[in-house]
C-alpha cells in the first residue's frame, strides 16, 4: 500500500527524521528527512511528495507557517502535523490550514504508519470532525478540573476566610492590570484561573500559622514560603492546568531575583506571574488585617514606585501606578463592594 510513495519528514531533531525515515523505508517508501523549513520547501517545490510529516515547533519558520506555504507550492501533498503541545490552538491552526491529521508527542511508530497509510489511500480526510471532538473533550476536561480545584479553594477558605476575598480581589486586579498593559485577550482566561488559585498551596500550611494574628517567626515564614511550590504541585497533577501551575509557582518571585521559591529574576519570571505579583501586593496593601491598617491609595502608589525594578516588573508597576492615579474608583471597587 505504501510502496512507491514519497514521504517528506520535517523535524529540527535529526534523530526523529532518521527514525521515521528508517521505519517508512521498510515499507518501500521513498523518504527524505529535512531538519529545517527552508530545505523542506525546496524539496516540495522540486519533488512531488504524497505526504509531509512535520513538527509544529521548530526554530525559524515553524511547522504551521511551513504548512501554509506547502498548501501553495504542493497542494496535493497531505500534511500530518506533530505537536508536543496540549493546547487547542495548534489543533485550530492545523484545521484552518488544511492538515490531514495531527499526532501528539510522544507517539508510537505504528500509530504514525497507520496515519500515513490512511493519508496515502484516502482521497480526502476531514480533520474538522477530529479537531472539534478534541476541542470539546479538552473543554470538558478543563471544566471538570476547575470544579475539582474549586473544591480545594473552598477548603482553604474554611481555613482562613481572608484567603477567598483576597483571591477574588487579586483576580480582579490582575485582569485590570492585564488590560492596562494590553495583554492579548486569549491569555485572560488563564490569568483569571491562575489569579484565583494563586494561594491554593496554603491548603498545606498549618492553620496556626495561616491564621496567626501577629508577625510570623522565621520558621513560620519558611512554612508560608512553601505555598507556591505546593500550589504548583497540586495544579501540575491536573492536565488541563499545567500552564497555570507555572504561574502559581512563580507569583512570589521578584524582579531583582530576591523572591521565592527559586530566586529567578526579570523576564525569567512568567509574565502572568509578574502581573499576579503586583496584583497580590496591591490587594495586601489596600486590605486591613489584624496586624496592619489598610494603606491609603497615596501610600500604595509610593510602595509601588519604590518596588518598581526591585520587587516588581517596572513596566507593570508604572502602568499600575498610572491606573491607580487615573481610576481610583476602579482600584477601590472590590473594597467598596465588600463593605
Amino acid at each position: 500500500m505504501l510502496g512507491g510513495k514519497r514521504i517528506l519528514v520535517v523535524d529540527d531533531e535529526p534523530v526523529v527524521c532518521d527514525v521515521l525515515c528508517a521505519a517508512l523505508r521498510n515499507y518501500g517508501v521513498s523518504c527524505y528527512g529535512a531538519t529545517d523549513a527552508q530545505d523542506a520547501l525546496a524539496q516540495l517545490t522540486a519533488v512531488r511528495y504524497d505526504v509531509m510529516i512535520c513538527d509544529i515547533v521548530m526554530p525559524g519558520i515553524g511547522g504551521l507557517e511551513l504548512l501554509e506555504k506547502a498548501q501553495v507550492v504542493a497542494p496535493e501533498c497531505k500534511a500530518i502535523m506533530i505537536t508536543g503541545c496540549r493546547d487547542s490552538e495548534h489543533l485550530a491552526h492545523s484545521l484552518h490550514l488544511g492538515a490531514f491529521d495531527f499526532v501528539q508527542k510522544p507517539f508510537e511508530i505504528s500509530k504514525m504508519l497507520d496515519i500515513v497509510r490512511r493519508a496515502c489511500s484516502s482521497p480526502s480526510e476531514c480533520l474538522q470532525k477530529r479537531a472539534a471532538q478534541a476541542l470539546e473533550m479538552q473543554s470538558r476536561q478543563r471544566q471538570i478540573s476547575l470544579e475539582s480545584v474549586q473544591a480545594l479553594v473552598n477548603i482553604v477558605e474554611a481555613k482562613d476566610s481572608y484567603t477567598r476575598r483576597h483571591s477574588d480581589h487579586v483576580t480582579y486586579y490582575s485582569l485590570c492590570i492585564s488590560q492596562v498593559i494590553n495583554v492579548p485577550g486569549h491569555m485572560l482566561p488563564s490569568i483569571r484561573i491562575a489569579s484565583l488559585l494563586h494561594d491554593i498551596g496554603k491548603i498545606g500550611v498549618p492553620d496556626r500559622i495561616l491564621t496567626k494574628p501577629g508577625p510570623l517567626t522565621s520558621e513560620e515564614f519558611g512554612s508560608i514560603r512553601m505555598h507556591p511550590i505546593l500550589g504548583a504541585e497540586i495544579l501540575s497533577n491536573i492536565s488541563a492546568l499545567q500552564t497555570e501551575a507555572s504561574y502559581v509557582q512563580s507569583h512570589h518571585e521578584k524582579w531583582n531575583g530576591k523572591g521565592y521559591p527559586h530566586g529567578i529574576s526579570g523576564e525569567q519570571i512568567p509574565l502572568v506571574a509578574r502581573i499576579i505579583n503586583v496584583a497580590d501586593s496591591l490587594d495586601a496593601m489596600l486590605m486591613e488585617r489584624s496586624y496592619k491598617p489598610a494603606y491609603p491609595l497615596s501610600k500604595v502608589v509610593e510602595e509601588l514606585e519604590e518596588g518598581a525594578g526591585r520587587q516588581f516588573d517596572p513596566q507593570i508597576a508604572y502602568a499600575t501606578i498610572e491606573w491607580c492615579r487615573q481610576h481610583s474608583d476602579e482600584v477601590l471597587r472590590p473594597l467598596l463592594d465588600a463593605a
